[in-house]
């Protein structure tokens, strides 16, 4: 999902892409099924079967946020 804003940018080569010499951010998630509830700014209700849930955080090959659940 990031790959082709990257060309946009003139940096395919950098970001977008876990290929060696790339920055080397990423983020991991969990996919949980859980029903969940949320309101828009226009008071629209949305209801979802599923979340997605950070786990793991790495910018520039360092880790940044990793869960406890990890």
């Amino acid at each position: 999902c990031t790959e082709n804003p990257a060309k946009l940018i003139g940096m395919e080569r950098k970001l977008g892409t876990l290929a060696p010499g790339a920055c080397g951010d990423v983020s991991v998630f969990r996919l949980v099924k859980k029903q969940a509830k949320f309101i828009d700014f226009t008071g629209q209700t949305l209801v979802c079967e599923q979340l997605l849930v950070p786990q793991l955080t790495v910018s520039r090959g360092k880790v940044v946020y990793r869960s406890l659940e990890l």
